[in-house]
C-alpha cells in the first residue's frame, strides 16, 4: 500500500516536463503551476521573446525554466528540442502537448493550405513530438507521462471551426491509440478536452470579431456555469495528470468545460 502524504504525491522535484506552446495561455499557466511543484520547465515555443518573458517570470517565483524556439511541424526542430532539453536539464519526464492553432473559417473559404497548416500543428505535431519523447523515455525512465490538450470541439463541432474540431478529434483518438500502446513501457498517456478558455489568442480573435463574439455570448448563455475558464483553471489539471495522484489513469480524456457538453 502507498503512504505517500498528499505534498508527496504532487512533488515534482527531479522531474522535468517540456511544454510546447508554453510561452502563453494554458501552456504558460501549466508551466507555473508544475514549477510550483518542483519541476523543470522546457518551454518549447515558436515565438522566442515570449517565451523568454515567461521562463523571467518563473525564475521570479524561484522555479527552474528555460526555452527554445522551434517551429514544431518540423521533425528536424523537434528532435533539436529534446537535444537540447536533454543537455540542459538531463532528463525528460513530461511532455505537455499544448502548442495548437485555431483560425476561424466557413467551411466553404477553407483552402488546402489552411487545411494543411491546422493539421500539422494540431495533430501531426503531437504525434511526432510524442514518437521522439517516447523513444527517450523508453529507454531511459522507470516511467513517463505525456498529457494532449485537446478540446471540447473533438465531441461537440463549433461553428467556423470544422478543420479545428476535426484536428482535435484526431488528439483524442492519438491519445487513446499511444495509452494502448505506450502502457508496457509505463508511458501514461492522458488528454485534457478544455472547454472555451480566456487566453491571449483568445482575445486576439473571439473577443474582437462581432460574429464570433455573438457565438462566445450564446455559449456563455448555454454555459451552466455562465463563464468561461482561465487558464490556470486548465493548469491545474494539467499538474494533476502530471502528478502521481493521477498514477493509475491512461488513456483518459479529463473534460474540464464547465458543464458545456451537458448543455
Amino acid at each position: 500500500m502507498n503512504n505517500k502524504k498528499l505534498c508527496d504525491l504532487i512533488n515534482l522535484t527531479g522531474k522535468c516536463a517540456i511544454i510546447t506552446g508554453g510561452a502563453q495561455g494554458i501552456g504558460a499557466a501549466t508551466s507555473l503551476r508544475l514549477s510550483e511543484a518542483g519541476a523543470s520547465i522546457m518551454i518549447v515555443d515558436i515565438n522566442p521573446e515570449t517565451a523568454k518573458s515567461q521562463v523571467q517570470k518563473i525564475h521570479s517565483r524561484g522555479g527552474k525554466a528555460s526555452s527554445v524556439q522551434a517551429d514544431i511541424t518540423k521533425i528536424e526542430e523537434i528532435q533539436s528540442a529534446i537535444k537540447i532539453t536533454l543537455e540542459t536539464f538531463g532528463r525528460i519526464d513530461i511532455l505537455i502537448n499544448n502548442a495548437g492553432i485555431y483560425p476561424f473559417s466557413p467551411i466553404l473559404e477553407i483552402t488546402p493550405d489552411f487545411w494543411k497548416r491546422v493539421m500539422e500543428v494540431n495533430i501531426n505535431a503531437v504525434f511526432f513530438f510524442s514518437q521522439e519523447v517516447s523513444k527517450w523515455m523508453k529507454e531511459n525512465l522507470k516511467e513517463g507521462n505525456i498529457i494532449n490538450i485537446a478540446s471540447i470541439a473533438a465531441e461537440r463541432p463549433g461553428e467556423l471551426l470544422i478543420h479545428y474540431s476535426t484536428s482535435k478529434a484526431a488528439v483524442v483518438m492519438l491519445t487513446k491509440s499511444m495509452a494502448l500502446e505506450l502502457g508496457p513501457y509505463n508511458i501514461r498517456v492522458n488528454a485534457i478536452l478544455p472547454g472555451v478558455t480566456v487566453t491571449e489568442g483568445s482575445r486576439r480573435t473571439q473577443f474582437t470579431n462581432d460574429h464570433i463574439l455573438q457565438i462566445l455570448k450564446n455559449h456563455i448563455a448555454g454555459n451552466p456555469m455562465k463563464r468561461i475558464a482561465s487558464a490556470d483553471e486548465i493548469g491545474r489539471v494539467a499538474l494533476f495528470l502530471a502528478s502521481e495522484l493521477s498514477s493509475y489513469m491512461t488513456g483518459s480524456m479529463v473534460v474540464v468545460d464547465g458543464g458545456d457538453l451537458l448543455a
